[in-house]
Formats: structure tokens, C-alpha cells, sequence
């Protein structure tokens, strides 16, 4: 099989399509581009995966240590470029045990770090990483007025989203919002979170 790496990485960017599909997170991304206040990538560079979207992305990891030998074989093929595997229904039956932080019932995993603790969410949870930046004006320092507007309108958006994504699912769809801020520095990031609790492993 290949290097671990490369193939959990090309599982992860497969897992993030069919969830994009699954979700409807590109039409999600494109009321962000839409709306009247301008939301701001990190990068402005071209992206080198043109599958990517510039505001949203997977956080979670791809354990595929917890495929068995029949679903290893399939990755392997698919990795080779095999079409005769359906990579939807590939991943459909395994991205909950891949993707989970930990598969244990009841068990609660740390995704991300946070001093109040935000990162902590059940180990099934998917979660989608919302990441934009921060406006600043001509004397260098952060234009909140805007900020405040773009918070606003990514509470409305979330709102509506957890709706739809919703009706297309059993899990509930939730989001949490931390403002991170270094103390000492002009930096101020604002992260995003959409999490998709699955259940069925409850």
C-alpha cells in the first residue's frame, strides 16, 4: 500500500468532497461571496487544489487505520485510479469510523485547541472549519464595525444552514463561534465552526 500519509490525505480530500456534495457547503460558501459585506480569504493566491473553497474546510482527520482489509484494497484502487469503485458509496460507508476523533460511545475528543475548552466535542463529530480574514483600516487597526456585520451576517447564514443540512440528515447539525484573540498583538482571528454531530454511533 502506499505511503500512510499520502492515502490518508487522499482519503481526507475525497471524505471533504462528499461531504461538500452532501451538505450543499459550496452553495453555503457562495452566500458568504454574495452577501454585502465582503468576507476576506487567507489567501489570496490561487489555490493549487481547484476542488478546495476558500473559506471552508474539514478539520477533522483521516484515521484510515480503522478501515479493514476489503476497504483498504478498495482505497489502494482508487488511489490507482481504478473507476470501477464508487468513491460516493466508498466513502459513505466508512467516513464515520474514519473521520471520528474517537470512535468510542460517549467519548468526548479534543479537535482543536481552546483555553475555554470550545474544541472538546463528541468523537463522532464532523466538523466544518469556516476561516475568513480580518478586515483591518488605513491606520493598521481592525475595522470592527465591519467585523460585528460580518459576525452577523455568518450567525444568519449558520442559521439557515443547520436548517437545510438538517432536512438532509438524521444528525443534527450544530455551529459554535469563538473569537480568538492574542493578547499583546494586533492579530485578531476569527474562527468559525460548523459541527455535525453523527449519532448513529450513540
Amino acid at each position: 500500500m502506499k505511503e500512510q500519509k499520502e492515502i490518508s490525505m487522499l482519503y481526507k480530500k475525497l471524505a471533504e468532497q462528499y461531504l461538500f456534495e452532501v451538505y450543499s457547503i459550496r452553495r453555503l460558501e457562495e452566500r458568504f461571496a454574495e452577501c454585502e459585506v465582503k468576507f476576506l480569504p487567507e489567501s489570496e493566491t490561487e489555490q493549487e487544489n481547484k476542488l478546495a473553497l476558500k473559506f471552508i474546510s474539514l478539520l477533522n482527520k483521516a484515521h484510515i487505520e480503522r478501515l479493514d482489509e476489503n476497504e483498504r484494497k478498495s482505497l489502494e484502487e482508487i488511489s490507482k485510479g481504478n473507476t470501477e469503485i464508487n468513491i460516493a458509496e466508498f466513502i459513505d460507508s466508512t467516513y464515520v469510523k474514519v473521520l471520528a476523533g474517537d470512535i468510542r460511545k460517549n467519548v468526548q475528543y479534543e479537535y482543536f485547541k481552546n483555553i475555554y475548552g470550545k474544541g472538546i466535542l463528541p468523537g463522532n463529530a464532523i466538523v466544518f472549519f469556516f476561516r475568513d480574514k480580518v478586515e483591518y483600516n488605513a491606520e493598521n487597526q481592525v475595522n470592527w464595525e465591519t467585523e460585528y456585520r460580518k459576525d452577523k451576517i455568518f450567525h444568519n447564514v449558520k442559521t439557515q444552514f443547520e436548517k437545510m443540512a438538517n432536512r438532509k440528515s438524521q444528525s443534527p447539525i450544530y455551529h459554535k463561534f469563538t473569537l480568538a484573540e492574542s493578547f499583546g498583538c494586533v492579530k485578531i482571528r476569527t474562527d468559525k465552526m460548523f459541527y455535525n454531530y453523527n449519532l448513529s454511533n450513540d
